[in-house]
């Protein structure tokens, strides 16, 4: 993640077009500035988030769009999977600030944002609780390493709409990974 700003710069200063990979960057200052060498040399920059591309997402925004829920009254995400919660799986550069930015929320959860984004509008507003449980992972020599980046994220908002929103995303869950998108509005 760490190179997504670096790489992207040189790509414009090749005249590229580039397509990044999730998160655009470590942060704001960083995603601004790809933004603005972007307009400057007149290149298009982008992410892709495929998960719009599932059929069965697909099918629900077409739902939506054709009325079937009428108006949107309340969004729940939720991704939980166990990828963080052994202590002894191997430390990587995904457990370091610097390299990574964003733990459990840039990894998967920001899926889970773009497709309610896509939905059912931007959230206007957001009360957020990030935690790390699994607070260290067994170094390539042994030794335990600080986890500097979340494991869980969960979030309470509300959306541009007025619709109420929950996101939970967790990479220390105890089950295998459980994905789950519900939209419910007033025909249903």
């Amino acid at each position: 993640h760490h190179l997504h700003c670096p790489m992207t710069l040189k790509a414009f200063d090749q005249g590229k077009h580039v397509i990044c990979e999730k998160p655009l960057g470590l942060n704001v200052r960083e995603a601004e500035e790809m933004i603005r060498k972007a307009e400057e040399k007149r290149r298009i920059h982008q992410i892709v988030f495929n998960w719009r591309f599932v059929p069965a997402f697909f099918h629900m925004k077409k739902l939506i769009e054709e009325g079937e829920i009428g108006s949107v009254y309340h969004v729940s995400f939720n991704w939980l999977g166990t990828g963080r919660r052994d202590r002894n799986s191997p430390f990587t550069w995904r457990f370091r600030q610097a390299e990574a930015g964003y733990g459990a929320l840039g990894d998967t959860g920001v899926h889970g944002i773009d497709l309610i984004h896509w939905m059912a509008g931007k959230f206007k507003k957001v009360n957020s609780h990030m935690s790390v449980f699994v607070s260290e992972h067994k170094g390539p020599t042994g030794e335990y390493q600080r986890t500097e980046v979340e494991d869980s994220c969960s979030f309470f908002g509300e959306l541009g709409g007025g619709a109420q929103g929950i996101f939970h995303v967790s990479s220390v869950a105890s089950c295998n990974s459980v994905i789950r998108l519900e939209i419910h509005g007033d025909k249903g």
